[in-house]
């Protein structure tokens, strides 16, 4: 249940980022300046930069889904672990019961 909350968190933490970085992402394709002021070298070097911008936030994006969807995996296959480990304790506590009830 603490890792539900735990994850319903970091999807609402990741949801903020996003809207955050939807803002900066649009602030950053959005040049101050008309299209007349920008000319040459600084026009070239402006746009390279703003690429490189939005290609690292496009990884960071995908990167950090990734994460999510890995740790929504292991989560589950933890649980599982742990439902079938107690079945082994219930059983072998029956068990136990069992011899002891028998003497």
């Amino acid at each position: 249940m603490a890792n539900q909350i735990e994850i319903a968190k970091l999807h609402y933490e990741i949801s903020q980022m996003r809207a955050q970085l939807f803002q900066h992402k649009k602030w950053g394709s959005e040049p101050e300046l008309d299209n007349d002021a920008w000319r040459g070298q600084a026009k070239s070097t402006h746009d390279d930069i703003r690429r490189h911008m939005q290609l690292a936030y496009t990884n960071v994006q995908d990167e950090t889904e990734q994460l999510m969807r890995a740790i929504e995996i292991e989560t589950r296959r933890l649980q599982t672990t742990i439902a079938s480990c107690q079945i082994v304790i219930d059983t072998k506590q029956q068990s136990l019961q069992t011899l002891k009830a028998a003497k």
